[in-house]
């Protein structure tokens, strides 16, 4: 049952990393909701790797694991560009760093603060464009709200907005229909990435 759950929380909230239409999503999970998560999530893992994906908690406070699910291949290239480098470095990430540093700084950022650092979009996929517009605006002022704050191009984000719902739809449905999370994946996603 508790697997189940779990598994539903993956497709719900990061169904797009899954299935490689961005590099990553963020799934905040209760650790009263789920008393076993570690062995929860490491049989999670073990059946999502051998599909190129990764699950890591990058912060875990006040009883909840902010975990981040994501392509390692797709992470690596959305970090690689200069414009988010350029960024991550002026928030004192690594300049040459390996994912695993990005992501291991990422989390020292998050537990530091309260809230989420403006530059968790970048690890997440968003377009740069809209992470500093957001940062500048403190977060006002933009032309659309979905998946992130959009400032830039409207249409191409709800055109990305609706493949993205469309793909948490197909992968919740699969789950409904007793499948586990990574056969859902593995026929859904490799279909449509």
């Amino acid at each position: 049952m508790q697997k189940h759950l779990l598994e539903r929380e993956f497709a719900q909230h990061c169904a797009p990393a899954l299935c490689g239409l961005k590099p990553a999503n963020l799934v905040s999970l209760s650790r009263q909701m789920f008393p076993t998560l570690d062995s929860l999530l490491a049989g999670c893992q073990a059946a999502l790797q051998r599909l190129g994906l990764c699950l890591e908690v990058v912060c875990s406070c006040a009883g909840w694991d902010l975990v981040l699910v994501y392509q390692p291949r797709l992470l690596a290239w959305q970090l690689g560009q200069k414009p988010v480098r350029r960024l991550l470095q002026k928030q004192g990430y690594p300049a040459a760093g390996s994912i695993q540093q990005q992501i291991s700084h990422l989390g020292q950022r998050l537990a530091m603060q309260q809230g989420f650092p403006h530059e968790i979009g970048l690890f997440l996929g968003y377009p740069v464009g809209d992470v500093l517009a957001f940062q500048r605006n403190h977060g006002k002022g933009c032309k659309l709200c979905g998946y992130w704050k959009v400032y830039g191009d409207v249409e191409a984000a709800q055109a990305c907005f609706a493949q993205f719902d469309a793909c948490r739809a197909a992968l919740l449905q699969g789950l409904r229909s007793g499948k586990p999370l990574a056969q859902v994946v593995e026929t859904y996603c490799t279909h449509t990435a």
